[in-house]
């Protein structure tokens, strides 16, 4: 039985790399190839008529972005009510909105380039060891409704 990752098995690992050479006359410049570069520069490509070039060290997808099991979560390490008593309840809901749309913008992405990964929304589960952390997680339900 083999312990590795699915998704680490499933990546593709021999995409070619486009090494700078010279110079290159562009808009924008993206630094960084992970889920919040690669993101910002297919929007900005997408939605803009500005040039766009994205430098990477390595290869775009990978580092921590390619061993994440391609998973996303609408969660904060804080608090809500800890966010809301220091930002205040409109700014909160309104960032609430935006990273719950995040999905939209996904399948917007998905739909616009034609990728064939599939987008599941699978349910998550928690344990809790103590009353604390399960006090915690209700409050916050409470407040996202």
């Amino acid at each position: 039985m083999s312990l590795q990752s699915p998704w680490l098995a499933e990546l593709v690992r021999t995409r070619p790399l486009m090494r700078l050479t010279k110079y290159l006359e562009t808009d924008v410049v993206v630094i960084g190839g992970g889920i919040a570069g690669s993101s910002t520069a297919a929007f900005t490509l997408l939605e803009t008529p500005f040039r766009v070039v994205l430098i990477e060290a390595g290869k775009v997808g990978h580092g921590a972005t390619g061993r994440n099991a391609g998973q996303m979560l609408t969660e904060f390490e804080r608090p809500i009510a800890e966010l809301i008593a220091d930002f205040g309840y409109e700014t909160v809901k309104t960032g609430l909105t935006k990273v719950e749309g995040a999905w939209e913008l996904v399948a917007q992405l998905q739909a616009r380039l034609d990728l064939q990964t599939p987008i599941v929304h699978a349910p998550g589960y928690a344990g809790f060891a103590s009353l604390e952390p399960c006090t915690e997680e209700l409050e916050n339900l409470f407040w996202r409704r």
